[in-house]
């Protein structure tokens, strides 16, 4: 954990509280002495289907170092790679490009585990500038846009990293980076709460999905705890009028079929080290589907790797 502690001030707790595991410490409140990390590679694959025939699917494959010493986390994206199908014109590098440009994160985290502001802001500005200047430029994907289109990327980008709440909300909407920060890093899981999930849909623009999140414990063993977590979606916040009228437009005309009913689901399985307090592998799957018309699956497995 070379980066991490490099980068912050982390006192050292562990000569009191060498044979506690890290559940034993988030029990007691120790979050001073949690000091762990991990590497991951994950698999996420989209699909969207029309009346059960896919249309469209697309894969992300990526591998992430992630260290935590109390308050504060590292992530650093050591390799990413897309795939769309059909192709869409060198998307995928430009995509893996940008993840590079974000590279390495420091961020403080919450009394929930959740993001509550990066530390490395000046690094990660610098970062995009130079991406502006040297590497952007040259891009395939970005050569292939025209000025308009070049200008709204740079002016989104620019937007973002001028303001680091949008940047954590952008990152919030990464299935890796939702599920490797939570509560699990700052407490135990007897101590879990209710939590609101608060989502854009994939099928509808600017419609906003929001879902109850429980916990419950599915078995335990001497090294490890396995946790559900299921939503049940809040169908009295659904703007129900403004996506039938975007389905009209932009799927009933190949469809052919009336908007039926709206669903949303996502049920994510986390076997939890209780060594080190660090999540050893997650699977999630989460369905969004207007009934019998329209189906967006997503699957996403998540595995810790040897270091």
């Amino acid at each position: 954990m070379t980066g991490l502690h490099n980068k912050l001030e982390v006192k050292d707790h562990h000569s009191t509280l060498e044979k506690k595991n890290a559940l034993d410490l988030l029990s007691e409140n120790h979050i001073e002495s949690l000091d762990s990390s991990a590497h991951y590679r994950f698999k996420q694959i989209n699909v969207i289907r029309y009346e059960d025939i896919p249309i469209s699917n697309s894969t992300i494959r990526a591998q992430y170092l992630f260290e935590r010493a109390n308050h504060n986390v590292h992530t650093k994206c050591e390799e990413s790679y897309y795939t769309f199908t059909p192709q869409q014109n060198k998307i995928g590098d430009f995509l893996s490009l940008s993840d590079q440009i974000r590279k390495e994160v420091y961020w403080r985290i919450d009394k929930n585990g959740e993001p509550l502001r990066i530390l490395n802001e000046g690094e990660l500005k610098e970062s995009w500038e130079n991406a502006k200047r040297e590497t952007l430029p040259n891009n395939e994907f970005m050569n292939s846009l025209d000025k308009e289109q070049y200008q709204k990327i740079i002016q989104a980008g620019d937007t973002e990293f001028q303001d680091m709440s949008l940047f954590i909300r952008n990152y919030r909407t990464n299935l890796f980076f939702r599920e490797l920060f939570g509560q699990y890093l700052m407490k135990s899981p007897e101590n879990y709460e209710f939590e609101k999930l608060q989502t854009m849909s994939n099928f509808f623009k600017d419609i906003v999905i929001e879902a109850d999140l429980t916990y419950s414990k599915l078995k335990e063993d001497e090294n490890f705890i396995f946790i559900v977590k299921e939503s049940e979606l809040d169908r009295n916040k659904l703007d129900e009028i403004e996506m039938v009228k975007q389905y009209n437009k932009l799927y009933k005309p190949k469809i052919k079929y009336d908007f039926t009913e709206y669903d949303y689901k996502y049920r994510a399985t986390m076997k939890l080290n209780k060594e080190d307090g660090l999540i050893e592998n997650l699977t999630l799957s989460l369905t969004e589907k207007i009934k019998n018309n329209l189906i967006c699956d997503i699957s996403f497995d998540l595995k810790r790797i040897e270091s």
